[in-house]
């Protein structure tokens, strides 16, 4: 009878899966609270008429499975607003450096 020897990593397999599933998740967790995060301040910095643009920022867009969102606006008027708005001003973009530190930090603690 000749010596064997098996190599079995499908445990190992199956944790690495499962490591992975959760790290997706928990990055996906961490794209969302951003995504809101910036729709709030987003809110809290928009030019004020008749509120409907404050009303109207929310997310746009949800590609792969949650790992992109964008935010914006979806009323003909609010890129104006956005961009030339003397007042107030970049209401979203300006809230851009803040948010991707604090993007970063939630990465890390999953990384």
């Amino acid at each position: 009878m000749k010596p064997k020897v098996t190599i079995d990593a499908s445990k190992v397999l199956k944790n690495i899966q499962r490591f992975t599933m959760d790290s997706s998740n928990l990055i996906e967790i961490a794209v969302n609270a951003t995504a809101l995060e910036l729709i709030t301040m987003a809110k809290q910095s928009a030019p004020v008429d008749t509120g409907a643009l404050r009303s109207d920022i929310k997310i746009l867009k949800n590609e792969l499975g949650g790992f992109i969102k964008q935010v914006g606006s979806t009323l003909p008027y609010a890129f104006k607003q956005h961009e030339t708005n003397k007042e107030r001003p970049k209401f979203l973009e300006k809230h851009l450096p803040e948010l991707e530190d604090k993007f970063r930090k939630r990465l890390s603690k999953i990384v």
